[in-house]
Parts: structure tokens; sequence; C-alpha cells
């Protein structure tokens, strides 16, 4: 169950974006193991189904972590224009959401259903 790809609703997109719904913390303990570089986090840490110091878990993998918490009940114009930058890849290091492409070879996005 620590596979990545065993998260709920999985889905590849390319060979370098993938995504879930939420996931364990074993799955996200594994994530460097299966070559992810970059993880985009759309569930905000309230949330039941959140995992406990997750960027910390993450972080110590030497993956860059994207936290955009969107509340689904009223998500806003800025929360998509945080996704829309750090899924392009963009080199704007004035961004706290930007990911350089040499960091962020392959990314993995999710919330709580995907």
């Amino acid at each position: 169950m620590d596979n990545v790809g065993n998260s709920y609703n999985f889905r590849t997109i390319t060979e370098q974006l993938t995504t879930s719904g939420s996931m364990t913390k074993e799955q996200l303990l594994n994530l460097k193991n299966q070559g992810y570089e970059a993880l985009i986090n759309l569930l905000p840490n309230n949330n039941r189904h959140a995992v406990p110091e997750e960027r910390v878990l993450v972080e110590a993998q030497q993956i860059k972590y994207i936290h955009i918490p969107v509340d689904w009940t009223a998500p806003t114009e800025e929360n998509y224009a945080a996704f829309v930058v750090a899924a392009q890849d963009t080199k704007d290091w004035k961004n706290p959401y930007s990911l350089r492409r040499e960091l962020a070879r392959k990314r993995f996005l999710f919330c709580l259903c995907n």
C-alpha cells in the first residue's frame, strides 16, 4: 500500500505528472523512491485526511513541496493562479509556488478526491 500508485483515484497524466486523492503517510514517505521531485498539495491542513507534518516528510526526501490549500466550497482566483504557476514550472524565483524545471521533473498533484 505504500506505492503512490495505490493512492485514492490515482491517475497518470503524463510521464512527468500524476495525480490522486488523499495519500497515506507511507505513500508520502515513498515519493522519492518512485522518482518524484515535486509535490503539489491542494488539501487544507485542517482536513481530517491531511497527514500531520506532511511538509516535513516530503522535504526530508529533498522533494519540492508546494501547498496551495483550497477550500473546495469556495475556491478563489488566487488558488487557481497559484496552481497555474506551480503546474507550469515557471522560473520565477520570487513566487513561492514556482517550480524550476531542473528541480521538478516528475511531479505529483493531490487533493482529497482528485
